[in-house]
């Protein structure tokens, strides 16, 4: 539970220390008291954030599981187990390393759709890495710009990283092409081949290992990410945006991303019984 609590706070938001008001498009203050929950809930930071800390657990749940099989792994003697059994765990282990690889792609998709909502990012307009982080720099008037300068260099040391490369390629041609992970090697014996069931082209161990070195960037994005909102709040975003006035590259207005996020909600409202 300990190393649980510890990866919770390192890979989620704190908001322990952050506003937690909300801002409205609306000028009529008397009017919030006619919008229905969800449509004051939906465009409220701390709402992006319990949702980007429920990616986190999902991460961290699968980091536990993977873990938890390596170490099982390590610890029994293969020679005092059934043939089936170990065969069982290894493979168990790979499916859990497959998972957390999946639950990385999807946090890393997390960073990025927050930050959007944060600074106003028409997303359609800012979905590959160029294009998000030019339009981070079009906030480098804004007071405090440090915070955002260092998150971007954060996330540029994950984009280059050679780990997580590797992981995106892996998840990439699953998705697409025939899955890396399924590559086995063979022995060649009596004019025929034989595949070598345990023996994979990428291993377990060098999977394992490949998705600890992306959790440790992960955790400085992550950091880097609670330190900017930590000290660049909605309402500063709010207030450099309206001496603007929507000039700005690929940014919604408030009433905009009010709008575009209203709309999100409501396509999944309707499947409610």
């Amino acid at each position: 539970m300990g190393q649980e609590n510890l990866l919770y706070n390192t890979l989620s938001i704190n908001i322990s220390k952050l506003t937690q008001h909300f801002i409205v498009y609306e000028n009529d203050i008397k009017k919030i008291s006619e919008f229905s929950h969800n449509d004051l809930i939906n465009d409220w930071h701390i709402e992006h954030i319990r949702r980007f800390n429920i990616k986190a657990q999902y991460l961290i749940f699968s980091l536990n599981r993977m873990q938890s099989i390596a170490n099982t792994l390590l610890n029994i003697n293969s020679s005092k187990i059934d043939e089936v059994e170990y065969t069982s765990l290894i493979m168990l282990h790979r499916s859990a390393c497959r998972d957390v690889c999946i639950n990385i792609d999807v946090y890393i998709e997390g960073i990025k759709t927050f930050i959007r909502y944060y600074f106003f990012m028409d997303k359609n307009k800012t979905d590959n890495t160029k294009s998000f982080i030019s339009t981070l720099l079009e906030y480098k008037k804004l007071t405090k710009w440090e915070y955002i300068d260092n998150f971007i260099k954060a996330c540029k040391t994950l984009h280059k990283d050679d780990d997580a490369n590797f992981l995106k390629t892996i998840r990439d041609n699953e998705m697409h092409n025939s899955s890396p992970l399924e590559l086995i090697n063979y022995e060649f014996a009596e004019g025929i081949l034989i595949p070598v069931a345990k023996d994979f082209v990428i291993s377990n161990e060098l999977l394992h290992n490949k998705i600890v070195n992306v959790i440790k960037v992960l955790e400085n994005v992550c950091s880097l990410l609670q330190k900017l909102v930590e000290h660049i709040s909605p309402f500063d975003i709010n207030s450099f945006l309206e001496t603007r006035n929507g000039t700005l590259k690929n940014i919604l207005r408030l009433e905009e991303r009010y709008k575009k996020e209203n709309e999100y909600v409501k396509q999944f409202l309707i499947l409610k019984d």
